[in-house]
């Protein structure tokens, strides 16, 4: 059986990225899922175990919330802490995300904005955003100090496939890294400005709704 991956870093650190290189090395990945992360919240932990039999890796939501856990029930998998470059880094493509996606996307990332960080979004939100970034990664650093079994990547200073598949015993595969969702600030500053005026009038309401119906 193939060891489990465990992809613990917050959403817009790379997860994606992980993702599809863990993809290429041949795990069946497991991406975010809302439902997952819903049922964490009400502290109902029987879909998580039933989803981990299921497939070999794991990264974006539920997974950096539940990782104690987890830890719990396989001390011997490895565990990945995707981070952004810096804290402020973080919050502008959490930004950029929100003011630049389209109206489903937009709406979908509300849900999961909900549950994970307690507001819809991160225009007008950022310091609370970003405190619960970096508790997040202070905490997984204090909780797998000195543990073999565990890493930390930073995709936009630079690790790689090599750091990666020296982490997991795996041979570089002969294709480019795959980064993702790489884009340039400055090109939603203006778009960011008004959102922050007019927040009611940029973003859609999320309604409970389960599928959007815009």
């Amino acid at each position: 059986m193939k060891e489990k991956v465990f992809g613990i870093g917050l959403n817009r650190t790379g997860t994606t990225t992980l993702g599809k290189c863990l993809e290429i090395l041949g795990y069946r990945v497991k991406d975010n899922d809302f439902y997952l992360l819903k049922a964490v919240r009400e502290n109902n932990l029987n879909p998580i175990w039933k989803t981990i039999e299921e497939y070999d890796a794991f990264e974006d939501f539920p997974w950096p919330f539940v990782y104690k856990e987890i830890y719990e029930r396989y001390p011997d998998a490895k565990y990945i802490l995707t981070i952004h470059k810096d804290e402020d880094a973080w919050i502008r493509s959490q930004i950029r995300h929100a003011v630049y996606g389209k109206p489903e996307t937009l709406w979908n990332a509300v849900r999961h904005n909900l549950l994970a960080y307690g507001y819809p979004y991160p225009v007008n939100h950022e310091n609370e955003f970003k405190e619960i970034y970096i508790k997040h990664n202070k905490d997984v650093r204090d909780f797998f100090r000195n543990k073999s079994n565990f890493i930390e990547l930073c995709w936009m200073k630079g690790d790689g496939w090599e750091k990666l598949c020296r982490f997991l015993d795996k041979d570089i595969p002969d294709v480019s890294f795959p980064h993702a969702y790489k884009s340039d600030w400055t090109l939603f500053e203006r778009l960011y400005r008004i959102a922050r005026r007019y927040p009611d009038r940029f973003f859609p309401k999320y309604n409970g709704e389960e599928t959007y119906n815009g």
